[in-house]
């Protein structure tokens, strides 16, 4: 979309990811690796060990984002989990 609208690329398109929480932080030296070796992981399974299990930990530790929170219900259910 960057490229169609003639925006220029140093400000988008070649820009490096970025939580933006301090001065020149980047997403890949934040997390240790490269978007690349991450597709690479998603998409075939492969990688280097070490980051294969980094990847793999931050996703076992990141699980609960990924989970719809409890929601609160005022109405009752009985033991046959049929509304009361």
């Amino acid at each position: 979309m960057a490229k169609y609208l003639n925006i220029p690329p140093d400000i988008i398109i070649k820009k490096s990811p970025t939580a933006g929480l301090w001065k020149d932080q980047t997403d890949e030296e934040e997390l240790g690796f490269s978007y690349d070796v991450l597709d690479k992981f998603i998409l075939e399974g492969t990688g280097p060990k070490d980051i294969t299990k980094k990847i793999e930990r931050m996703n076992k530790i990141s699980e609960h984002k990924r989970k719809i929170s409890p929601q609160f219900s005022s109405q009752k259910i009985n033991k046959r989990n049929v509304l009361c």
